[in-house]
Parts: C-alpha cells; structure tokens; sequence
C-alpha cells in the first residue's frame, strides 16, 4: 500500500503554511521535496508532511524558515526539543485534557477545562499561565504527528465556547457595575488566516480592560475591515496573523490599513505570524503575546482613549 500523497493545498491545510511559501522554500532550499505526477501536478508524502509540520512550529518559536530548512531532519529534531523542553514540564499537567481530546468526549473535555479555569480569578492569568501553555503543547503534538488536524479543532471548539463564556461574564458584570467603556477595539483576521482563537483571547483581553471588544473574525477582507472602522470608530483595529497568513500579502494589507485608517486609531499586530515581519510597517504596533497585550491596554499602556501611555518597543 502507497503512502498518501497530498496536493500543495492541502499541504497547506494540514500545516497551516501557506501554499505559496511551500513553494518558495522548494525554489530556495530545495525542501519539502515534492512527487510529480505525469501532469505535471506536485504531490507532498508522508515524510514532507512531517517535516514542514517541524519547521512551522520551530518558526512558531521565532526560527527562520532559511536556518531549519537547512538541517537535518536529526538536527531539526533535536532543535525542536530544546525549544519545548520547558514546557514538557508542565505536559502532564494537559494529560487529562489530551486524553478527553483523543476519544472526542466533549462533556470531560469542559470539565477539564473548566477545573484549569478555576485555578486562577484573572482572565488574563488564564489565558497567559494555562491557555497557552496549553495551545503550545497542541503545536508540538501537532509537529510530532501525535494528534491531527481533526483533534486539533475538536479542542479549538471547545476552547472557543469557554472563552466566549468568560467573555460574556465579564460583560455582565461589568454592566451590573454600571461601568463605562474605556474605547472600543475592533479585531478580525485578514483573507487566508482561518485561526480564530487569538481573536477569542484578544477579545477576552480588550474586554477585561475595559474595552467595547466588536470581533468580526476570521478571513476578513481588507475593504471590510476599513467599512467596519469607519463606521464603528474604534481607538485600535486589532489583527491576529499565524504562519499561515503571516508574509508580504500581509505587510501590503496592513499598510493599506494604515494608510487609510485616522493616524490616531492604533493597529495592533499579534500571533506567531507577525512575528516573521523583520521590517513591519511604519505606525503599525507588533506584539509578542496575550501579556504584552494586556499591559498595553492597561494602566502601562492605553488606559483611556487619546491617551499616550508606553510604546512597545516593536513599534514600527
């Protein structure tokens, strides 16, 4: 029996790397290795799947695609190890949850999570001491092959509903408060980039600061995010990018963003993606993490609208 063989796309689907940068690497490093068909159609094996698998969550970690696509597959490995060595130290910790994941028991999956959140009254807490931690055990089981894609959106679901519900208690209690919005921050993702939790976690984020969160998620077009800005005039537009949708076609967007948006609205950057931008764009503010997030937002940062606070030092 034949190994399957994958088309570039789903290649694409199963890495989260876009097609257009798998074949970028094929013409500078001669990796992944493709099988071509009589047509003339690329194919990606078993082996390639794995391997870029590697790389996306090594550059996940802040690696060049140019330096790991370079290695050996031994030493690629051996790399990895060292950037998750940390967090396998806190793997069992996820063990119950990987486990629920595993036989796609939903109602033990909540439970699980909903015990992790209890740990900690912060949201912020959570989402930067479990979640993900969490997320990034997900990312290396993924690369090893030890779960798929499919266990991966099982988790993703279920992740979102707890999210959403601490999100909307947070909404109510601020209500029952009698609290005001401190701004209004609008977040989506551009065309190609499907993730949507960091959305989640960034609403969450904005929303504990006292925020006016308005998401209107994943795959949004440009043109539709300018329409939204305008019209719900937020003091940040907030854009999550993963490896996938992370590159050129992003600099161009966002800078298109930038040129059109008031100069006094601030568009955020964040995910694994943006941080393969070495440039960036002039007036745009990148962002490493949920912590990072939270302090900008918050008394360090933009603790009302209008107001200058500190600047991140990868501002661009």
């Amino acid at each position: 029996m034949t190994d399957k063989l994958y088309s570039i796309g789903e290649l694409a689907e199963r890495t989260g790397i876009a097609p257009e940068t798998i074949r970028v690497w094929e013409r500078r490093y001669g990796r992944p290795v493709p099988v071509r068909l009589p047509s003339g159609h690329r194919r990606y094996g078993a082996a390639e799947l794995r391997l870029v698998r590697k790389v996306a969550e090594a550059m996940a970690h802040g690696h060049r695609p140019g330096k790991l696509l370079t290695l050996s597959d031994r030493d690629l490995d051996r790399l990895l190890k060292g950037v998750t060595r940390g967090r396998d130290v806190r793997a069992s910790e996820f063990e119950a949850i990987f486990e629920a994941v595993g036989r796609f028991r939903r109602e033990a999956l909540r439970a699980e999570l909903q015990t992790a959140r209890c740990k900690t009254n912060d949201p912020v807490a959570f989402l930067d001491e479990v979640l993900s931690p969490l997320l990034d055990s997900v990312g290396s089981r993924w690369a090893d092959g030890s779960i798929a894609v499919r266990h991966e959106h099982f988790l993703s679901e279920a992740v979102d509903d707890v999210l959403r519900a601490m999100r909307t208690k947070v909404e109510h209690d601020r209500v029952a408060a009698n609290e005001s919005d401190v701004g209004t921050a609008v977040m989506a993702t551009l065309p190609g980039e499907r993730h949507g939790l960091g959305l989640q976690m960034a609403a969450l984020t904005f929303t504990v600061a006292g925020y006016r969160a308005v998401n209107f998620g994943t795959e949004l077009p440009v043109e539709e995010i300018e329409a939204a800005a305008l019209e719900v005039l937020p003091q940040i537009v907030a854009l999550s990018v993963s490896l996938a949708s992370g590159g050129l076609q992003t600099d161009r967007a966002v800078r298109r963003l930038r040129a059109v948006l008031p100069s006094d609205v601030r568009i955020l950057l964040g995910g694994s993606g943006a941080r393969r931008s070495r440039r960036g764009v002039q007036g745009v503010v990148y962002l490493s993490g949920l912590r990072e997030l939270a302090e900008y937002v918050g008394d360090q940062g933009l603790a009302k609208p209008g107001s200058e606070g500190k600047t991140p030092s990868r501002t661009r």
